[in-house]
């Protein structure tokens, strides 16, 4: 469709050959909702002879006067072509017709790359499938000319018929990359709760990132609790607003799923994932719709693998995915090029990832190191405590020095103050680097801030309380797990047990959690939600890594003030 600098027709009104004394007369709207008309002169040669400056000035002399005509009827911007096969002649370039008119050279191999491009935006390619397309658009394009009345197409219709499904969108960067950054955003406030909290740049995340210049494949590995998703959020993020114009898409998967009902569901294909095209297939759609586009075409996070147990429906799509990734990492390893895709990946243990490859991964000669993520630094602490603004300024200069002061290291920005130090409790530096209780430290009004680092437990019991609704919240929506009942199984097993006791055993878990009214299933549910949320953890007997996540290791309650909270008769 025709573009005069207002943007291509979104809408055509009329379509019509042989009329006001040219071969093609279309009307329409444009992006921006403005009617203008088209003028179209065909002029073929099988001989390719030049065109001489006399045919080319009557040309102009006959489009002009088409365009009078066509006024007389409804006064339209008009844009006048010429387009042919037939080349200017030096002088023709040279005459001022030219400048009446678009010259439109028509290069049939050129037109058939054009087709070729615009179905695979798509994802269609193959000469059957682009035939099938064009006799499909000619077919819908013949019934509405044979049909009384005027008609008009939209854009989107228009593509439909073409692609052979509704509302086909395209698999072009520059066209899908808005749609994949509201998803990461929509993540971030309804899924990940992010809203408001500031997100400390973390080395350990830059590490991934360098890796994935090379390795289709990356692990990042660490405690419940230590900010693994929010991380990986962060990563993905920072891919798909690396600048203009972007150069790859990004997108987190909350759960496993194939590259191929991921592609299918993004080109706006019937039924995603149940073509029957593979994963290869689907991942080479999405590179012919960015031929332009250097490799990595398409950067994918996996979260918490670690999570996904054997009985689990996921556990196939999520082995089937890292699979592909792993076979991809082993491919491109030692050849020249660069994988087309990437695959950041986040559990708890190397042994989490290996066991969804093991066979493989036991044949194989290529080695993957975790990157290992753990409390913040004190670089990103202080910058976190700097930057986020509900943070009282005094809590956060003493946060500051107690932290130097206790790991013997020096500020950045500002001097030391040992008086600023002394005060707080040194157990709260600790815990406040842990991602998941500075998430509820940052929630605090500035007066429960400061009770907090003078000493005052009542705020220890609000972050608990933050925490804990967190967590119940979380379970419901995860596990379909009743906020009662999982309430009351926490309580319980915090009573019957210390905080600096254990391990202990699987069955006395279930012993204190199933009275309130959970099945043997659901208490293994909550376990592993307890893991992941950083309330508990596991520990594996000594020589041991755990290889199926079925089987429940020793537990111990990872926060003292947690415990108290939940022994406590809120």
């Amino acid at each position: 469709m025709g573009d005069d600098g207002d943007g291509d027709f979104q809408t055509l009104v009329a379509f019509e050959i042989e009329v006001y004394g040219q071969d093609q007369n279309a009307t329409g709207h444009t992006s921006k909702g403005n009617k203008k008309r088209i003028l179209t002169q065909y002029k073929f040669s099988l001989s390719q002879r030049q065109i001489q400056p006399k045919e080319l000035t009557e040309i102009a002399a006959a489009l002009q006067q088409s365009e009078v005509l066509a006024n007389a009827i409804e006064d339209l911007p008009t844009e006048r072509i010429l387009r042919t096969n037939r080349p200017l002649s030096p002088r023709a370039q040279a005459s001022p017709a030219l400048r009446e008119m678009k010259y439109s050279h028509y290069d049939a191999l050129g037109v058939k790359r054009d087709l070729e491009d615009y179905a695979a935006r798509f994802g269609i390619s193959g000469a059957e499938k682009l035939g099938n397309c064009v006799r499909r658009l000619i077919g819908y394009l013949a019934d509405i000319g044979a049909s009384a009345g005027p008609h008009q197409i939209a854009r989107g219709e228009f593509d439909a018929q073409f692609a052979g499904f509704d509302n086909p969108r395209s698999l072009a960067i520059h066209d899908a990359c808005g749609e994949r950054t509201r998803e990461l955003n929509e993540q971030k406030s309804i899924n990940l709760d992010l809203d408001g909290l500031a997100i400390a740049a973390r080395l350990p995340v830059s590490q991934a990132m360098e890796r994935l210049q090379n390795d289709a494949i990356v692990l990042i590995t660490g405690n419940g609790g230590c900010g693994k998703t929010t991380s990986l959020w962060q990563a993905l993020y920072d891919v798909a607003n690396a600048g203009a114009p972007v150069q790859r898409l990004s997108c987190l998967l909350l759960s496993a799923r194939s590259i191929e009902s991921l592609i299918d569901e993004w080109r706006g294909a019937a039924s995603p994932g149940t073509t029957g095209s593979g994963d290869a297939t689907a991942l080479k759609l999405l590179m012919d719709a960015n031929r332009s586009v250097t490799n990595p075409v398409l950067i994918l996070g996996l979260d918490g693998i670690d999570e996904i147990r054997e009985s689990n429906p996921l556990y196939g799509q999520a082995s089937q995915l890292i699979r592909f990734f792993w076979e991809l990492h082993r491919k491109h390893m030692f050849a020249a090029s660069v994988p087309p895709a990437r695959l950041l990946v986040t559990c708890r243990r190397r042994s989490d990832f290996t066991r969804f490859i093991g066979p493989i991964a036991a044949t194989s000669d290529i080695s993957l190191t975790p990157i290992d993520l753990g409390e913040f630094s004190p670089k990103e602490f202080e910058g976190l405590l700097l930057n986020t603004v509900n943070i009282d300024s005094g809590v956060a200069e003493r946060l500051i020095d107690r932290t130097h002061f206790t790991l013997g290291t020096s500020r950045e920005r500002s001097p030391f103050s040992a008086n600023n130090a002394a005060v707080i409790d040194p157990k709260w530096i600790s815990l406040l680097r842990r991602p998941i209780i500075w998430r509820f430290f940052a929630k605090l009004k500035p007066a429960e801030q400061i009770q907090l680092v003078d000493g005052d437990e009542a705020p220890e019991f609000k972050i608990a309380e933050k925490y804990f609704e967190w967590f119940l919240t979380r379970t419901r929506k995860r596990h379909g797990l009743d906020e009662d009942r999982v309430n009351d199984s926490l309580r319980a097993a915090a009573r019957a047990s210390d905080a600096s006791g254990g391990p202990y055993a699987f069955t006395f878990w279930k012993d204190n959690v199933m009275p309130p009214g959970l099945s043997i299933e659901q208490a293994r549910s909550l376990y592993h939600e307890s893991i992941s949320a950083g309330i508990i953890d596991d520990i594996p007997p000594a020589g041991r890594v755990q290889t199926m996540i079925s089987v429940e290791f020793p537990w111990r309650w990872q926060h003292e003030f947690f415990w108290k909270y939940l022994r406590s008769s809120v």
